[in-house]
């Protein structure tokens, strides 16, 4: 796995509350256990000392834990996907739906001669907090202002010439585009003979792509004639959306694991910054919102490899590398 310097813009906490909730709980009941072996006259019984300092510790590796997975965790997975695409720092290179600006601006550290544009339709409906302003405050602070281009545009029609790029990226954002062949027919056309195009898209196996965007459709279906997002996460789909524009595939599935307080610690968060979860409790209203907030429950609870300490569920997704045929 890559190693990757420290991030400096603003790129979120998932629920931010939550580690420092953990690491306060956790000092308290080390000080209680403290406290009980220096005040406490005599040989205390050892349960009355071990019992808050085993629990004030696991809380403590909660918090790190836990501020691991949703800041340097996530930006692990992007940084092997940049590692596959073997970037020698004088690329073009086009991230397609940038967001906040984390895997583009993480590109444009590694270009030190080349340039890095992002585009995205800065929806907030397909992200908490995405904006144009805060992806270009976020690249001030990560020092690669000059090396990044944002601009606003539907990536099935991309306001790019032919070839005009030597890589192109996109970490789950075009597999969510309504149009899967116009995209994967956009990806390829501004791409230069020999680039390289570089995704990460949810399985439909996965906790994701199988089981959360299931439970969804279940309760607010997607509009006639779309296709879901997850056909983006098989080896076999891509391969047929690139057809002969592509001399070579390289495709490994990974997986990375959602880490929360508990199942209603997940909704909590997904149901505010989720894209596609936003979007369906709009639509199906506060009537049926709770028939949806249970479904999702029972599926997360049936993922989740920690018990009842708390959530801990590996979510699947493949990493592809797919070469442009000259």
């Amino acid at each position: 796995m890559s190693s990757e310097v420290a991030r400096r813009g603003q790129y979120g906490v998932d629920a931010p509350y939550a580690p420092i909730l953990m690491a306060l709980g956790g000092a308290s009941l080390l000080a209680v256990a403290v406290a009980r072996l220096w005040f406490v006259g005599g040989s205390p019984p050892m349960v009355g000392v071990a019992a808050p300092g085993v629990a004030g510790l696991w809380l403590l590796l909660n918090a790190g834990t836990f501020v691991h997975t949703t800041r340097a965790g996530k930006f692990a997975v992007w940084a092997e996907l940049l590692d596959g695409l073997q970037l020698t720092g004088d690329e073009c290179l086009l991230d397609i739906g940038c967001g906040r600006g984390a895997v583009l601006l993480m590109a444009a550290k590694r270009l030190r001669r080349g340039r890095a544009v992002g585009v995205d339709l800065w929806s907030a409906t397909d992200q908490s907090g995405n904006a144009e302003q805060v992806t270009r405050r976020n690249a001030a602070l990560e020092g690669v202002a000059d090396r990044i281009e944002l601009h606003t545009a539907d990536m099935r029609a991309l306001p790019f010439d032919d070839g005009s790029f030597d890589v192109v990226i996109s970490s789950f954002g075009a597999m969510f585009a309504p149009d899967q062949r116009k995209t994967a027919a956009e990806l390829l056309r501004v791409l230069s003979h020999g680039g390289r195009v570089g995704m990460a898209n949810w399985t439909p196996e996965g906790l994701v792509g199988g089981g959360l965007f299931s439970v969804i459709a279940k309760h607010a279906p997607p509009p006639p004639g779309i296709e879901p997002a997850s056909r983006w996460g098989t080896e076999e789909r891509v391969r047929e959306l690139f057809g002969d524009g592509i001399s070579e595939l390289r495709a490994e599935r990974r997986t990375l694991n959602f880490r929360f307080r508990s199942p209603e610690h997940w909704l909590e968060y997904f149901r505010t910054y989720f894209g596609p979860m936003m979007m369906a409790f709009a639509r199906v209203g506060e009537d049926e919102a709770p028939a949806l907030e249970a479904d999702l429950l029972e599926m997360m609870r049936a993922h989740n490899r920690a018990g009842d300490r708390a959530l801990v569920a590996p979510a699947e997704y493949l990493e592809l590398v797919a070469t442009r045929a000259s």
